[in-house]
């Protein structure tokens, strides 16, 4: 049988004319994070990425790495978080951290219509990964990977996700509401009794429903359906 050979995907060309090789990853666009910085560098010279990592466990051998960009005046454009663990990479650390500025790329723009992975080695951070089965019956189509920034308004669907940090506010109606930051570089929100349910530390099952506002998406818990 002859090896099919995957067929090369079109390069972005950035404002400024610098190309940007789209490489072909499983079948799937991928656009690197060096080729997303170049790009992003390109048109906000003076945004800032800070990174930090909110947890080191020496211990179990994981990290939590987390990439903020702010604009020169310090308003949060994006924030995300990636975590790795030795049983991944022997560099983990730095593998978190290049993940949570991919994912915080993806936030802003820069590469979002593609799978937001870096090519560091023989493993893929953030490689996209295969569809589990799901019944026809199933009211919730599935994701298509684990990034979500592709979601369509009204798209629902089912994630499991661990809960990083959790922010409680009043909207100006009054209602209670929060926003989660989660592993898998989501923020949720939540209103209502739906806050109490859910603590920061904690894994749950939940099903989110994709809402566009002001161009932007953002993912509003449902129901949780589990602690795992």
């Amino acid at each position: 049988m002859t090896k099919r050979t995957p067929m090369p995907h079109k390069p972005i060309v950035t404002a400024k004319g610098t190309e940007l090789p789209v490489m072909d990853l499983k079948g799937k666009p991928y656009l690197q994070v060096a080729h997303r910085l170049v790009w992003f560098r390109e048109e906000h010279p003076d945004w800032t990425i800070m990174t930090e990592f909110p947890e080191v466990n020496t211990e179990k051998r994981y990290v939590i790495a987390k990439a903020t960009v702010t604009t020169p005046l310090g308003q949060v454009i994006a924030t995300a978080h990636k975590t790795e663990s030795a049983a991944g990479f022997a560099d983990y650390l730095e593998k978190a951290e290049t993940g949570a500025i991919g994912r915080a790329l993806a936030l802003c723009g820069y590469g979002t219509q593609f799978a937001p992975e870096i090519d560091e080695g023989e493993r893929i951070v953030d490689s996209p990964v295969d569809l589990p089965h799901r019944s026809p019956t199933s009211p919730h189509p599935a994701p298509q990977n684990e990034e979500f920034d592709h979601w369509q308004n009204g798209m629902e669907g089912d994630v499991e996700v661990l809960i990083l940090h959790k922010a409680e506010r009043s909207a100006s109606t009054g209602t209670r509401m929060a926003y989660f930051e989660t592993d898998l570089g989501m923020t949720l929100k939540a209103f209502g009794d739906t806050i109490d349910a859910i603590e920061e530390g904690h894994q749950y099952a939940l099903t989110v429903k994709a809402s566009l506002y002001n161009g932007k998406t953002t993912y509003n818990v449902q129901r949780v359906n589990s602690e795992l």
